[in-house]
């Protein structure tokens, strides 16, 4: 039987060895990230320190049991803020954890080749992304410009539109949570996490973050 190397977090402590650990169910995987930021909010975080031997066991290869999806906000470190050590978690991270081809490719790496049992799409309140997009979204509709051309920073902001106009509202943490709602429903389009889903190898949550309490709220349970 294949096994993982996890943390030595409660609940994830194999029969035979402390070191070996079988990749988790997706519900498993889940409340480990749940009870790692339990402790984060408690300033009691274990994985503060990386030993070496950490860094050695992982020198030819990688078995994180979670992917993480979400923006690249310094203030919103998934390992930090999900208690989580060297190795555990595969972290995709973009200003509004804006989908592109290579994010969508990213994200089938994760699932097909390295079989994460779970995706964490995770938006965080006062998000710069967010706020521009609201800014922008109402002077494009007051202005009516037509554009001929958009910039990078633009086409992530226009991605976060149909956020807005979803929820129906340009109130901030509404359009981060329809946001985050709506990036899922766009990665589960992709056909190997729709197999995955489908399967129940795979299990897709979407989170908000506060910068204030530290609190990662699971939304849609």
């Amino acid at each position: 039987m294949e096994h993982r190397y996890f943390s030595s977090a409660p609940g994830f402590q194999g029969k035979h060895s402390a070191r070996k650990f079988e990749m988790p169910t997706p519900q498993l995987a889940l409340k480990h990230l749940k009870l790692g930021n339990k402790r984060f909010v408690a300033s009691s975080s274990i994985h503060h320190q990386m030993h070496n031997s950490r860094r050695r066991h992982f020198l030819y290869h990688q078995r994180p049991f979670a992917m993480v999806l979400c923006c690249s906000d310094s203030r919103v470190p998934a390992e930090i803020i999900f208690d989580c050590s060297l190795g555990d978690l595969f972290v995709v991270r973009t200003a509004g954890h804006a989908l592109d081809a290579s994010v969508l490719g990213t994200i089938e790496f994760g699932v097909e080749v390295l079989n994460v049992p779970l995706l964490v799409v995770l938006g965080h309140e006062n998000c710069g992304a967010v706020a521009a997009a609201i800014l922008t979204y109402n002077q494009d509709r007051n202005t009516r410009v037509e554009k001929h051309g958009r910039t990078a920073i633009e086409s992530i902001l226009e991605g976060i539109y149909p956020a807005i106009q979803q929820c129906g509202s340009t109130e901030p943490q509404a359009v981060m949570e329809a946001n985050v709602l709506n990036t899922a429903r766009m990665v589960m389009e992709l056909p190997s996490v729709r197999s995955g889903l489908e399967t129940g190898k795979l299990r897709i949550a979407q989170a908000a973050y506060s910068l204030k309490s530290g609190v990662v709220r699971f939304l849609a349970e």
